[in-house]
């Protein structure tokens, strides 16, 4: 650590003194704002993302005072009523769109109600065993007639039996010639039809009888209006709850469905419950609290959606029947006749082969198309935001001038002191970008971070090294002319609780030596990660980028707080209204969601943060920037600590000339 202090200090001193007059530390609070001659690089202030104290995810999401917009609850409910829709009485349509495939349409028939059973035999009975004789006698053709049979052991797990009586007999009876005729064998149950057109005949007619799909709607859907959320089944409260649960990275809990013996009517057949909550009213009111507090974007990532269909494919469906789609035809089916007259049937030559009815396809094409179902919001030229066009619940501020740099632990007052308000606060920082005034030169930056976890001030010399955040920054440089964006540093720093320490003195404070450069980073190098060789600029042996004059009208200037209103001079230095992220706004668009990767940070450890989107500086009112990102490392569901922290600049430096 001595050594790279040394370093930095040698910069730090060869830079002032090649400066003389011009100060190279930022001013306390009450000398800075506006346009300050002093400070090393003209600008007009300082951009700041972050994670506010709260967010109405309501009204962030294009709902109004009143009006809620439930899109969790709407996604789930649209996905139940797209699986038993699919599944529960099909038509070519539906199922062809959910599998993403063309199917026969001699096959269609044997997908009806796939969710009770999965038809998986067919074949013509040609002779009869009768009770007591050696051998099978064939039958004249016209005795002849066809079986279809359905495994009784696949059914959904959110599915009624076959085999049920009381409330939910009248949609027992399988596709039949007659309601009386049906032999159950083996976990099997087989129909029998005169010939193929009166078995394609019946179906056509079960196609066009609403009976399933009125039952489905009360049962698992609970309303016919995808908006009527108090009327929702629990079996739609329960997949809410599992998407709330994702979208926060958590693991639901176990989710039980029995059948209500007592039941008098459809919607009370089932009993559905989540453990450790009473209700499912209870879990789902509780995960939307935890959401609020927690949430750090509007919408689903990719990650999060495929997470859902897992849960699908094994909760509501059941992973034993996901790939066993196999159908058999047999070319010699045999009536066996038992004593008592009761028949059963023996199966040769079958052959084997696969309907293309793939569980795994379909609920992922269910849940990526109800996305597009779903709104968070609305252009502002006209259509939709869609859930899958998720967005940060952030909120944007801005540092006027030179407020954003520091000299000391000064510049990081309490809250409610006296000069907080025109200091730099303490938030979830996110992303911070510098709107230079001109173009300029950047060789090295020195970022300072300090935490106080409880917000009350912190005391010189006293640290409390049980209480830390560990946060990664990373630098993030947008260059206009080759349009690309480079991470040119990355650094990661356990910060703990205690005043930010003098840079010059570092044993001042009376740290561990293993800690002692906690909250102080410096960057410098900064080419070794920008592999365009048009971007090899260097003075005099100093390696450095050229960052762009920042544009304070780009996008029309809706990027723009209360700071930037009078140009970015004289009041306020900080903004006193923040620019909210809504899903009605385009300020949204100028920002990326940031997540983990697999490999990227340690076990047991998440962060969501956000960057400038260098996408929309692309255009003709766009430019290149520079800018610090902060991935603040959490355990996912973490409710008690406290994630705010307070930063600044310490130094940015120009490369040397003589």
């Amino acid at each position: 650590m001595k050594n790279k202090f040394a370093r930095i200090l040698s910069v730090i001193m060869i830079f002032c003194i090649s400066f003389l007059f011009v100060g190279c530390m930022g001013l306390p609070p009450q000398d800075q704002g506006g346009d300050v001659s002093g400070i090393v690089f003209d600008m007009y202030g300082t951009k700041v993302l972050y994670r506010p104290d709260s967010y109405d995810y309501n009204i962030g999401s294009g709902g109004e005072v009143g009006k809620e917009n439930d899109y969790y609850g709407k996604y789930a409910y649209i996905i139940i009523k797209k699986l038993f829709q699919s599944y529960g009485v099909t038509i070519s349509e539906e199922l062809t769109d959910s599998l993403g495939t063309t199917i026969s349409d001699n096959d269609i028939p044997y997908f009806y109600d796939s969710i009770r059973y999965k038809m998986d035999t067919f074949g013509k009975v040609t002779q009869r065993l009768s009770f007591g004789e050696d051998t099978a006698t064939p039958l004249e053709e016209g005795d002849q007639y066809i079986v279809v049979g359905a495994d009784l052991n696949t059914n959904w797990k959110w599915a009624f039996d076959y085999d049920l009586s009381g409330i939910n007999s009248a949609y027992n009876a399988l596709l039949v010639t007659n309601d009386e005729y049906d032999v159950e064998q083996d976990g099997h149950i087989y129909n029998n039809y005169t010939n193929i057109a009166e078995f394609s005949d019946i179906h056509a007619l079960k196609y066009n009888n609403p009976t399933f799909n009125e039952f489905y709607t009360t049962a698992f859907l609970g309303t016919t209006d995808e908006q009527d959320y108090a009327n929702y089944s629990d079996f739609v409260k329960t997949l809410e709850y599992v998407v709330y649960s994702y979208a926060l990275d958590l693991a639901p809990k176990t989710v039980t469905v029995t059948i209500n013996d007592n039941a008098t009517s459809e919607n009370e057949l089932y009993n559905v419950s989540i453990a450790s909550y009473s209700s499912v009213d209870d879990a789902l009111a509780d995960i939307k609290n935890t959401f609020n507090k927690l949430g750090t974007y509007v919408g689903l990532i990719q990650r999060q959606i495929n997470s859902i269909s897992a849960w699908i494919k094994n909760n509501i469906i059941g992973a034993d029947i996901l790939d066993n789609d196999s159908f058999t035809t047999y070319s010699q089916v045999t009536e066996v006749v038992a004593e008592d007259g009761s028949i059963s049937y023996s199966f040769a030559g079958g052959t084997t082969r696969n309907l293309g009815r793939n569980y795994s396809t379909a609920v992922d094409n269910i849940i990526e198309n109800v996305c597009s179902f779903v709104t968070i919001g609305s252009e502002e030229n006209g259509g939709g935001v869609t859930i899958n066009n998720r967005f940060l619940a952030s909120q944007v501020t801005e540092y006027a001038g030179n407020t954003f740099f520091i000299s000391d632990d000064s510049n990081f007052p309490a809250p409610n002191t006296s000069t907080a308000e025109t200091a730099i606060k303490p938030l979830e920082y996110q992303s911070v970008q510098f709107m230079f005034k001109q173009k300029e030169r950047i060789s090295d930056i020195w970022i300072a971070i300090k935490y106080d976890a409880d917000l009350d001030g912190t005391e010189k010399g006293s640290y409390d090294l049980s209480k830390y955040i560990d946060i990664k920054v990373e630098l993030n440089y947008y260059n206009k002319n080759v349009n690309k964006l480079f991470t040119i540093g990355s650094q990661t720093t356990r910060v703990y609780d205690g005043a930010y320490k003098n840079i010059f003195d570092p044993n001042t404070y009376n740290l561990p030596s293993d800690v002692e450069d906690h909250g102080t980073l410096f960057f410098s190098d900064f080419l070794t990660n920008c592999t365009d060789p048009s971007l090899a600029e260097v003075t005099n042996g100093k390696e450095y980028i050229s960052v762009d004059q920042y544009n304070t009208e780009i996008g029309g200037g809706q990027l723009k707080t209360d700071v930037g209103e009078n140009g970015y001079k004289g009041s306020p230095l900080v903004s006193k209204n923040p620019l909210v992220l809504l899903g009605t706004t385009d300020v949204r668009k100028y920002y990326s969601i940031i997540e983990p990767s697999i490999d990227e940070i340690a076990p047991g450890l998440t962060y969501t943060t956000g960057r400038a989107n260098e996408q929309m500086y692309s255009g003709d009112d766009g430019c290149g920037y520079f800018e610090v990102t902060y991935k603040v490392l959490k355990k996912p569901g973490d409710t008690t600590t406290n994630y705010k922290f307070y930063t600044g600049v310490v130094a940015l430096f120009d490369p040397y000339e003589p």
